[in-house]
């Protein structure tokens, strides 16, 4: 017993060893992290993002509508601190292992998953005055003679990630990963995870009337669009049973007693479907709200 006891403390404390090792270790690549950044801007060397850090920012998108993912690159971390000279930079998407056989990323620039781009620096004329005209476009020497500022400008560049089905796979949530490298003049990489989750459909467009009987529950799926819609039924199979007989769906789900309990299926424009189901405890009654829908692409 004593021995045993032994074991059991020298295990705690090579777990407790290693998780303080975990821990430092991840505090010093974050102190690193952020002294090599204070190093770059020192030098003048200002690039940020609103979506992507030195240290990975999550980017959580709980309504995700399918439309590309916007990022936005700058030269600059505020009016006062830009950047004087030209920055090259090579950003790359990828989706999380959990996905990639389902799901792929690429840049609308390009529709490929790399892509290579410059901020440049840009000088203009700024009317700090109260005189109201117009200077954008004077010279350097025209502009300062009139006594007005001649200063580096702000320059942003617009990323949009695409995010799409291979295979016409349905997919409902996906990360994606998203990592801008600076490779000239000085090197910083900054990275996002982007966790998407497909939003549910429009309850104004679709609608769920839920009817029952002696016998069984009819649940009727309306779609008032003007376009077709493809959806994703999900409920409880130890509740409702469904009556699969002389139905057409693209695909099921099944539970771990091979009850299905999720499919999914078109409904037409203007047009309604009706699935009938069993419930399990009769004595009990539902509504609507014991299932849940979602709209796909088709």
């Amino acid at each position: 017993m004593k021995k045993i006891r032994k074991y059991l403390i020298i295990i705690l404390i090579i777990l407790i060893v290693i998780f303080l090792l975990t821990k430092v270790f991840s505090f010093a690549k974050y102190v690193s992290n952020h002294t090599f950044n204070h190093y770059l801007e020192s030098k003048g060397f200002y690039l940020s993002s609103d979506k992507l850090d030195i240290e990975p920012v999550q980017n959580i998108d709980k309504a995700y509508d399918g439309e590309p993912i916007k990022i936005v690159l700058k030269n600059s971390l505020n009016k006062e601190a830009i950047t004087t000279y030209d920055i090259k930079y090579k950003a790359e998407c990828s989706v999380s292992d959990e996905y990639k056989d389902k799901v792929g990323c690429r840049f609308t620039d390009n529709n490929e998953s790399t892509f290579e781009g410059v901020l440049s620096n840009k000088e203009v004329c700024v009317n700090n005055t109260n005189d109201g005209k117009d200077v954008s476009d004077y010279s350097k020497s025209e502009c300062e003679m009139n006594g007005y500022t001649y200063t580096t400008k702000v320059n942003t560049k617009d990323l949009y990630v695409d995010i799409y089905s291979l295979n016409d796979e349905e997919y409902n949530d996906v990360t994606v990963n998203v990592k801008v490298k600076s490779t000239s003049p000085y090197k910083k990489t900054m990275s996002g995870d982007f966790i998407l989750h497909k939003k549910r459909t429009d309850s104004k467009e679709v609608v769920l009337k839920y009817k029952e009987t002696d016998t069984f529950s009819n649940l009727i799926i309306t779609n008032k669009s003007t376009t077709d819609k493809c959806l994703t039924l999900k409920w409880d199979s130890k509740v409702f049973h469904l009556d699969n007989s002389n139905i057409n769906i693209i695909s099921s789900s099944k539970d771990e007693d091979n009850y299905i309990n999720e499919i999914k299926f078109k409904v037409k424009a203007n047009s309604n479907i009706n699935y009938r189901f069993y419930k399990v405890n009769f004595n009990e009654t539902y509504d609507e709200t014991a299932f849940s829908i979602e709209e796909n692409s088709c």
